[in-house]
């Protein structure tokens, strides 16, 4: 009988162990491939120069992140690749830069999507599925490329705040937005913020006077943007023109 009862006992523990070691390995398969899908992209861009409108400044490089979704896009923030020259995208599998394009760009809610000229760049990556608005006080991921690094870069935190607020690259239109403790610093922008293996938003702005505080785009903004650009023009946000005080 005692026999019995410690095989009993080792089977139930082997069965246990089997599990977490399936479940670990699933949890590290999930991020895994959202880590190949989130890429650092090199903007070599050329203002113009405002104060002698005849000609442009100097062209500079600014770095930012980007995430693979459907169809073979890379959605980003739109500050990332404004006024660009030339646009380079890497990925984690490869030491090689890509060219890549701006197909759609939305200033005003500071929403872009880029594709990739060469089709191997593709090649075993699977693009983030977006997820829904997230509960307050609930976990989170952000990835991306900060200035400082080269390498991928990950940090957690905890929903804070859902509201609308001011979208600082337009620097005049206010959007739905969540904050965030999550680290999202310069170079985070673009960037997805993902809850259990979805994206749940995109990263693009943070507050410079205060600590820990980030803001990432949610996805019912994403998702009309998406659905905006369809007919390959896109026509903003509506706004109603006026505006209220108490």
């Amino acid at each position: 009988v005692n026999c019995l009862i410690n095989r009993s006992k080792v089977i139930n523990l082997i069965a246990i162990l089997s599990l977490c070691f399936i479940l670990a390995n699933n949890g590290f398969a999930a991020s895994d491939y959202i880590e190949q899908s989130v890429f650092r992209i090199t903007n070599f861009q050329q203002r113009p120069d405002w104060k002698s409108p005849w000609k442009m400044k100097p062209t500079t490089k600014d770095q930012g992140s980007g995430f693979l979704i459907h169809d073979g896009f890379i959605l980003t923030n739109a500050h990332v690749v404004s006024d660009s020259r030339m646009l380079l995208v890497n990925k984690l599998s490869s030491p090689n830069p890509f060219l890549a394009d701006v197909v759609a760009i939305a200033h005003d809610s500071d929403l872009a999507l880029l594709k990739v000229r060469d089709p191997d760049f593709y090649k075993n990556l699977t693009p983030l599925e977006l997820g829904g608005v997230p509960e307050l006080q609930s976990r989170v991921r952000a990835y991306g490329y900060p200035v400082g690094g080269h390498e991928l870069s990950r940090t957690e935190g905890v929903v804070s705040r859902i509201e609308f607020g001011t979208y600082i690259h337009p620097g005049i239109d206010s959007h739905l937005l969540i904050q965030t403790d999550s680290a999202i610093n310069p170079g985070n922008s673009g960037g997805p913020v993902t809850q259990s293996g979805q994206a749940i938003g995109v990263a693009f702005q943070s507050n410079l006077s205060l600590n820990d505080v980030g803001y990432f785009i949610p996805v019912p903004l994403i998702k009309r943007f998406l659905v905006d650009i369809k007919d390959g023009i896109y026509d903003g946000v509506p706004e109603i023109g006026i505006e209220t005080s108490s």
